[in-house]
């Protein structure tokens, strides 16, 4: 099963910090202080679940269809993409992106003992300033 939204299990350089020496895990980053750790660039690109900021993207990858052919999203998006979206389970489990199910699943935000499902995310403005729809901008997390 393909998950967009997961965090690497290496250990990665903060070559940004220059006074970390030691390489660091996502483990790391939950353990405390998340809020400043996430701002660091490393830390956003290894770890997205943790930090709060996954973007739907598409495997990018070959996966079994259910006839055991293994494909992509490039060979679901060359023809009949409505059709394999919604005839192979392994085409929208993989393909999020291509076949529209971005929006209508948001992992939850990080960090929690596991991973759970908001069917209908909703925006939380903490302000009391005036705001134009042109003024916000929602990314999928």
């Amino acid at each position: 099963y393909y998950n967009w939204c997961v965090d690497s299990e290496e250990r990665f350089a903060l070559d940004s910090v220059p006074w970390i020496n030691k390489k660091k895990s996502c483990a790391w980053v939950r353990q405390s202080n998340p809020w400043w750790k996430c701002t660091v660039p490393e830390v956003l690109d290894n770890c997205p679940y943790s930090c709060g900021v996954c973007e739907c993207r598409n495997n990018q990858g070959r996966f079994k269809i259910k006839n055991g052919e293994l494909k992509s999203c490039s060979w679901a998006a060359r023809e009949d993409t409505w059709w394999r979206c919604n005839n192979y389970p392994a085409v929208r489990r993989n393909c999020p992106l291509l076949c529209g199910e971005c929006d209508k699943e948001f992992p939850s935000t990080a960090p929690s003992a596991a991973p759970s499902i908001e069917k209908f995310p909703t925006l939380k403005v903490e302000s009391t300033a005036e705001l134009g729809l042109d003024d916000l901008v929602v990314r999928g997390h």
